[in-house]
This record gives C-alpha cells, sequence and structure tokens, in this order.
C-alpha cells in the first residue's frame, strides 16, 4: 500500500545532525516526522528496527510545528517533511544533507463519472460549478501566505 506513496508526496529525509558532527555507534534513530507522512514512516520504522536492530525514536507534529525545534537545536537524526522545509532547515544552518524521494501533484477530485467533464484547471471557471477548496493551514507555499 505505502509503495505508491513516493510517487504521490514529497518527502524530503533531512539529516538533522549538524555539520562536522562524526557518527557514532548508535542503539537508537532520532526521527522527526510531519503528520502527514506518519503511517509510511511508521512502516519504514519497523523495518528498519527489523533489519537492523536500531530503535527508532520518533517524534511527530507539523512540520511548522518541528522546524523551530530543529532551529532550537533538537537532535534529529532525519527529519522527513515537504516542501518548503528543506530551504528553511538549510537556512537554519541544521541540513546535513538530504533526498527528494516524491513530489505532490494537485489533484481535482470529481463527482462520480465526472458528469461535468472536468480536465483541466480552467474547467474550473464553468458558470454554476460548486468547487471547495481546502483550508489554508493545509497550502505548503512558503509560510502559507497566499497572493491578495
Amino acid at each position: 500500500m505505502w509503495r505508491n506513496l513516493a510517487g504521490a508526496l514529497s518527502i524530503l529525509f533531512i539529516l538533522a545532525c549538524g555539520p562536522g558532527q562524526e557518527p557514532t555507534e548508535q542503539k537508537e534513530l532520532v526521527l522527526l516526522c510531519g503528520s502527514s507522512f506518519v503511517p509510511p514512516a511508521n512502516d519504514l520504522c519497523e523495518l528498519f528496527t527489523s533489519k537492523t536492530g536500531v530503535k527508532v525514536a520518533s517524534t511527530t507534529g507539523g512540520s511548522e510545528d518541528l522546524l523551530p525545534l530543529i532551529k532550537a537545536g533538537q537532535k534529529g537524526d532525519i527529519f522527513i517533511t515537504h516542501d518548503p522545509y528543506l530551504d528553511y532547515v538549510r537556512d537554519a544552518q541544521a541540513l546535513a544533507d538530504h533526498a527528494h524521494v516524491g513530489y505532490v501533484a494537485p489533484v481535482l477530485v470529481v463527482q462520480k463519472g465526472n458528469p461535468q467533464g472536468l480536465k483541466r484547471i480552467e474547467d474550473l471557471a464553468k458558470p454554476a460549478l460548486k468547487v471547495a477548496l481546502t483550508p489554508a493551514v493545509f497550502d505548503m507555499r512558503r509560510d502559507g501566505i497566499r497572493p491578495a
């Protein structure tokens, strides 16, 4: 089930140990995980622990809630998040490395059978069409600021 998730979401694995820190013998991996990615992260952590014997201590929350922890110097080995948080972690000089493993693609959800024949974003301008938008809290643009 989670195999297709990487193709549907933008996940940045950000190594949050500071630059210049030497790897040490670890008995535990510290994971900071954005709330959108908890189910696949849990599956991956279980698999990682079963293969390596290294336990994973996970802190979950919104990426906007975890970012201040990283900026304040909270230790984390991996931060799973989405754009634009890579830039924010880099700006905080807390980025050791990163890997892009997916992307976010906008979707149009339509009534069963697509009776309006919607295929493109421009189709949303059809007269009498009802359009619902997600709350601004789910906006992934920088700082969630919408253009005026």
